[in-house]
């Protein structure tokens, strides 16, 4: 923890902004998806995915062969949650697991330029990334603390956001991977998959 702090501190430009935002055991909201993409992106390319999700593009990777896949995390422990245990000294129920998965109106291209008018879901796969540790175990930047759920998008429900319980009952064992190298196996069923989204 201490060469932690001490490298946000003597790091300077680009490094000290992402050892401020990184670098340290909870990530805000706001910068954990970009954090959740990048840990498992080298996996995911070794299966033959590459990362499209720079500019707004409306997915974050693509196969090899064209399958669109969309990443969405939530975490059990946020940032917040240490300050709120020592101010009401009473143990605080973790984030239950909600993930964004509402329709949308069109998307843009990976350069960010081009809009297409298209009201639905763009990619064909989703995956869904959980850290689920609670108190100083909890630790975002661990890789083996995630555990990853595979869903193709023709299985999701037609509402706004999913809950982690609602999740689970969809995917059942099959589709739940503990760490991106798991879940970069797990992703090579759907290298192909080019069913329509909704």
């Amino acid at each position: 923890m201490l060469q932690a702090r001490a490298r946000r501190l003597t790091a300077t430009g680009p490094r000290r902004i992402a050892y401020r935002l990184f670098d340290q055991p909870l990530i805000q909201n706001q910068y954990r998806s970009a954090f959740v993409e990048a840990m498992i992106e080298p996996y995911i390319a070794r299966a033959g995915w590459r990362f499209v999700g720079d500019n707004w593009a409306g997915w974050d990777f693509q196969s090899d062969l064209g399958t669109r896949l969309e990443l969405k995390q939530s975490a059990a422990w946020q940032t917040w949650h240490p300050a709120r245990q020592a101010r009401s000294q009473v143990p605080l129920k973790a984030s239950p697991g909600v993930f964004d998965i509402a329709s949308r109106t069109g998307w843009y291209d990976s350069a960010g330029a081009v809009w297409t008018e298209e009201i639905g879901r763009p990619a064909q796969v989703y995956i869904f990334a959980w850290n689920g540790l609670i108190g100083i175990a909890a630790d975002h930047r661990d890789p083996e603390q995630w555990e990853f759920f595979i869903v193709p998008t023709i299985s999701l429900p037609l509402q706004k956001t999913l809950r982690l319980s609602r999740l689970r009952s969809i995917v059942g064992d099959a589709g739940s991977f503990m760490g991106p190298r798991r879940c970069a196996e797990g992703l090579s069923a759907y290298i192909r998959w080019r069913q329509l989204s909704i």
